[in-house]
Order: structure tokens, then sequence, then C-alpha cells
């Protein structure tokens, strides 16, 4: 990524000058075990995820009853790309996540999508579903990642009201988007 490109090109005794930052107070799991929780990322994205999903399974193994959560991971190839593929696997095991990769370089592996967008649009059925139950929305990656991400769920939601017989205009649907924003339905930490 950006940061990592950056570092590459520092010449040894070049200082780095790096500042943390706190992540946004929405951008934690929700309090109450009974919200559902939609995740999505790319590449590093995974990061606070993993923490997420962590979290969840020792719940679940403190005997606690969790809403559902799915994790949305593009990445290239399925062998060589799979962050932490062995927690991950073991985490969806017990409950404590459904996992869904887009795999760029091999998109036989994920169901003929290439990229995270179009797993998004596959799996819209699990995401209304998800959404019926009031889940919270954490987005986590590039940029063109969040714009995307936005971008799909838009038209799938715009599609979904079409259905329903509710005629929704783009200013309409940009002003539920933010709503979800507003609500806290919606965090997003993105970067590049």
């Amino acid at each position: 990524g950006v940061a990592t490109n950056y570092l590459k090109a520092l010449q040894p005794g070049e200082k780095a000058q790096i500042a943390i930052k706190k992540s946004h107070h929405s951008f934690h799991l929700p309090g109450e075990n009974s919200r559902p929780v939609i995740m999505i990322c790319a590449g590093t994205g995974i990061a606070p995820f993993r923490g997420f999903v962590e979290e969840r399974a020792v719940k679940i193994g403190a005997g606690q009853k969790l809403a559902p959560a799915v994790l949305f991971v593009g990445c290239k190839n399925k062998d060589q790309d799979r962050l932490y593929a062995e927690q991950f696997d073991k985490w969806e095991k017990i409950g404590a996540v459904e996992m869904f990769y887009a795999f760029s370089q091999e998109p036989e592996s994920s169901v003929g999508c290439k990229y995270i967008q179009g797993r998004i649009a596959t799996e819209k059925g699990r995401i209304f579903d998800l959404f019926a139950q009031n889940a919270k929305v954490f987005v986590c990656g590039s940029s063109a990642l969040g714009t995307g991400v936005k971008e799909v769920m838009i038209r799938i939601f715009t599609a979904k009201f079409r259905q329903e017989g509710i005629q929704k205009k783009e200013e309409e649907m940009e002003e539920w988007f933010n709503g979800l924003k507003v609500q806290e339905r919606w965090s997003s930490d993105v970067f590049g």
C-alpha cells in the first residue's frame, strides 16, 4: 500500500515521521450481542476485523449467544493471500463469522467474483437479511474500495426498493446512504 511503498523507498539513516490516529468512536463492535455485523475489507484492511472476530470467538467460548457476522474479504490468490486463514477458518467453524472471499486473480475460487463489489452483489440476499435485523456495516481498506462498496450497496438496495414497488431517485438513495452513517449503521476506515 501507500505506507509500504513509502517505507520501502527510505534509505538507511533517513527518518520517517509517523502519526498514529485513533479509530473513529463508531468503528467498534456493537455493544449488544443481538446486533448483526457486516464487515468488508481488502488487503490489510482485514486487520481490525481480525480483532472483531477474535472478540466474537471469545464471547462464544464464554457461552454468549451472538447475532450473525459476515466478513467480505478481497485479495488476489486463494492460497497466498488469505491473511490469518487458519484463524478465520477456525472462527468460522465455531460460528463467530461467515466468510465471503473475492479473489481477483482466481475468480473461479470465489463464485466467479473478481472483486469484493461483485461478491457483495452475489450475496445480496444475505446482506438484505442482515440489514433487516439492524446490522452495522464496517468497511476498511483503500478509498477506492470504500467508494466501490458504497456504489454497489446503493445499486443493490435501489433494485430491492424497486422490487418492493418503491421508486427512489439517485438523490434519495444518496440521502438513504448518508442516513446510515448518521445512525451509525455504517462506519468506514479508508485510506490512500
